[in-house]
């Protein structure tokens, strides 16, 4: 029972991130060669990890966030995604949504989302009747695609400020859907004038 006990200690802040780590990671470069840090000193930034991009509950989390993205811009924060799939196919899958414009960061080694503590679904996870569901009623709407990324890896949205994360969603499962415009409404944070 105790090492149970010191393995979920252990699980639970690796999940959680490093503040180290976390800040090493966001001088990650966007596609426009402007770092996660530099956009997040001009600004909050909200950075979105996806899943990968072929998949339903993917598409529809970036639909969701190309339609709430005018509120999110009109809190004053700014919007970067970092997602698994080389540059290209990133650009296509994100252009056709509205969100091609968007700083992003390719990370397929997964760096990022390991310094942001994003975890890995289990396979007990996938079947979970509410995960078989939310796939199907995405799939059925947004289509059933091939997996442009490692199929596991659990997404998360965190709101940055001054290199600082201010507020994070990491997902539990696939199903669980991030309330973007929440993590960005709360302005307590200060705004230099």
């Amino acid at each position: 029972m105790v090492l149970h006990g010191v393995r979920c200690n252990d699980a639970d802040r690796k999940s959680a991130g490093c503040h180290e780590v976390q800040s090493f990671a966001l001088r990650t470069k966007t596609q426009y060669g402007v770092s996660l840090v530099e956009m997040s000193n001009l600004s909050p930034v909200l950075v979105v990890f996806l899943r990968q991009l072929g998949c339903a509950l993917t598409k529809q989390s970036i639909h969701d966030l190309a339609s709430r993205r005018k509120e999110i811009e009109r809190h004053g924060a700014q919007i970067a995604l970092v997602h698994l799939s080389p540059e290209r196919e990133a650009s296509e899958i994100l252009s056709s949504c509205g969100l091609g414009d968007l700083p992003r960061v390719s990370d397929p080694s997964l760096s990022l989302y390991h310094a942001f503590g994003l975890r890995h679904a289990s396979v007990a996870q996938f079947l979970a009747p509410k995960v078989l569901l939310r796939n199907l009623r995405a799939g059925f709407k947004y289509g059933f695609c091939k997996p442009l990324g490692d199929n596991t890896q659990l997404p998360g949205a965190f709101f940055v400020f001054h290199g600082e994360v201010l507020r994070s969603y990491r997902h539990q499962t696939v199903a669980d859907r991030a309330d973007f415009l929440a993590l960005v409404a709360q302005q307590d944070y200060p705004i230099a004038s």
